[in-house]
């Protein structure tokens, strides 16, 4: 009878936590993330004037930092363009734990025609609760249009 018991119980809460892992999508354009509440970093970027919506970088130091997710992000779909073809700068993607240690970078090269999406895909187990999205060396700028965020919620690892 206990193990009726606990193996309905499993079969109840798995489809549940499914369900509310579908439901962590987040879309914010870079304007839109300074005005509703989801404080973002940014150090040398600067809001295009001539692009609606999209924060243009042009240097090799500049970045963006996501907020602190109340949940482990694991994926991002960037959108971004180059300024032209005769760019030769690239972002990369940083995963950053809660502890703010840097995980290995991912490379995102932006297409040079028309916004363009990268999809990135981090481990859950990793539990990824913020980003950075920096330049490479090289020329030209970047315009970055929005960042959608998909994640699952935060496990308690059983002690």
């Amino acid at each position: 009878m206990k193990t009726t018991t606990l193996t309905s119980a499993v079969l109840f809460f798995t489809p549940f936590f499914h369900l509310n892992a579908q439901d962590l999508l987040t879309e914010a354009t870079f304007n839109e993330a300074l005005t509703n509440e989801t404080y973002w970093v940014y150090s040398g970027t600067h809001f295009a004037s001539s692009h609606d919506n999209e924060m243009y970088i042009n240097n090799s130091h500049a970045f963006i930092q996501s907020p602190t997710f109340d949940f482990a992000v694991t994926s991002i779909s960037v959108t971004a363009k180059k300024s032209s073809a005769e760019t030769s700068r690239d972002l990369k993607l940083i995963p950053l734990t809660i502890e703010g240690e840097a995980l290995e970078s991912i490379d995102i090269t932006p297409s040079s025609v028309a916004d363009a999406s990268t999809d990135i895909t981090l481990p859950a187990e990793k539990q990824i609760q913020k980003f950075k999205i920096t330049t490479t060396s090289g020329a030209g700028n970047i315009y970055l249009k929005s960042a959608i965020i998909c994640g699952v919620p935060i496990l308690d690892i059983p002690q």
